[in-house]
């Protein structure tokens, strides 16, 4: 083992699958930022408060569609496939939209279809790269490494948030859609060769994957994994249960911070060149600490203190900042002042432990299930709840969109986030004891 290998908390056989998915996280990062700074610049600029709150709630309708599509392939296609072929179809969706421009005007119409591709490609590439990441690693190697490898994601957003002011002044939105295109272009190239040994990790899946196109037979038990059957089955599962509900208050506190800072920003009058810089500086500030704390930290702190630690840092941060904004706000009256320390502290943590943590919480669960919950997780209840503070926020009078009214309608859903993030932990640590135990017995 040599200097490296021991500053990242590698062993030497895990080196080159490591390094594939770091490249593998950071071209999806490259990817994930561009867009993302393509999408909340122009929504900023171009949309008015209702008519930015309105494109968002509503875009998210996408992201449920794709999920309800993908469950009722997964039966049917074999893993590399389900892993592949969602990011190839994103793919040609860009090309198209990049020569949709020469077309239509950039209005809300465009725009709302922009948003709605952004959640799709958040979800699609959640899915693809952690199904995969998870079926290479077992539940010791969740906690150690599940964190360095998906570091890369976190290096890409730093370099695209110290370029975002730069990328917007000199590429066009075709331009970051192609940049976009790029990066997913190069992670699935990488993605294949892991899809497909993710694929025979597996014993218990018995479908050929010699071409991307192979699939299992249609027969009865394809039948009776329709989509309404793997969501009932997801929600039989306890642990599956305890995932949902954590995620489901730690996406409301999430998006409530994110509109906070852009309605501070619409409030101020920022030029489009302002709106960049914000987002991609405050990305940086935020970023740089994370990437070193994925690297290395992450693994040895979840490893010594647990993913339960890692699951309530968060929301008990972002509570303390809370309470410190409202205690403060009377010297300091600024809501922009405000997001921007909830947003920089909850990235911060969200990124160096808290993500780590959640994902590591997955791999206890069977490959079946845990992949069914994944899928479920990122294009239907991430969209759902993301959707809720926006649709909240409409049906409040203009007096409840600055000042401290939108700090107070945190709270709630913070402390339900903390409950939430206890209860979790306990159901991981008895999954994880039943895990082991079977591992025992096969051994």
């Amino acid at each position: 083992m040599n200097v490296l290998q021991r500053l990242l908390g590698l062993q030497p056989h895990e080196s080159r699958m490591a390094a594939r998915l770091f490249f593998i996280s950071f071209f999806l990062g490259v990817a994930l930022v561009s867009f993302d700074l393509a999408v909340s610049t122009a929504l900023v600029v171009g949309l008015s408060s209702g008519e930015m709150i309105f494109a968002r709630s509503v875009a998210v309708g996408a992201a449920p569609l794709t999920g309800m599509v993908l469950l009722w392939l997964r039966p049917r296609l074999s893993f590399t496939a389900i892993a592949l072929g969602p990011l190839t179809v994103v793919v040609l969706v860009l090309l198209g939209l990049v020569l949709g421009l020469w077309q239509a005007t950039l209005g809300l119409p465009y725009l709302m279809v922009l948003r709605a591709c952004s959640y799709v490609l958040d979800a699609l590439a959640m899915t693809s790269f952690w199904a995969v990441t998870a079926r290479l690693l077992d539940i010791e190697q969740s906690t150690r490494i599940y964190a360095l490898v998906s570091a890369g994601e976190v290096i890409a957003g730093l370099l695209g948030g110290i370029a975002a002011a730069p990328l917007q002044h000199l590429l066009s939105l075709p331009g970051l859609l192609l940049l976009t295109t790029g990066g997913i272009c190069m992670a699935t190239v990488l993605l294949v060769r892991l899809a497909r040994q993710a694929a025979r990790c597996q014993p218990q899946d018995e479908r050929a994957d010699e071409s991307l196109l192979a699939h299992r037979p249609v027969s009865e038990d394809v039948g009776q994994q329709g989509v309404l059957r793997q969501l009932r089955q997801v929600l039989r599962h306890h642990h599956a249960r305890h995932l949902i509900t954590y995620y489901v208050w730690n996406d409301i506190s999430t998006t409530l911070i994110e509109l906070m800072i852009c309605l501070s920003l619409q409030h101020a009058g920022a030029s489009p060149t302002a709106v960049a810089a914000t987002f991609g500086w405050l990305l940086a500030a935020q970023l740089l600490l994370t990437a070193a704390l994925r690297v290395f930290v992450t693994g040895r702190v979840l490893q010594r203190y647990g993913v339960g630690f890692g699951l309530a840092s968060a929301p008990v941060t972002v509570l303390a900042v809370v309470v410190l904004a409202l205690a403060t706000h009377p010297f300091v009256p600024s809501l922009l002042a405000a997001a921007i320390a909830l947003s920089g502290t909850k990235a911060l943590v969200y990124g160096g432990l808290q993500k780590p943590a959640f994902m590591a919480a997955y791999r206890p669960m069977a490959t079946e299930p845990r992949e069914q919950t994944l899928l479920l997780i990122e294009t239907l209840v991430d969209p759902t709840t993301t959707c809720l503070p926006g649709v909240a926020l409409l049906l409040l009078p203009a007096a409840a969109l600055q000042g401290t009214a939108l700090l107070w309608l945190l709270v709630p859903g913070v402390l339900m986030w903390c409950w939430s993030a206890r209860s979790m932990a306990r159901s991981y640590q008895y999954l994880r004891a039943e895990a082991q135990l079977e591992e025992v017995k096969r051994g």
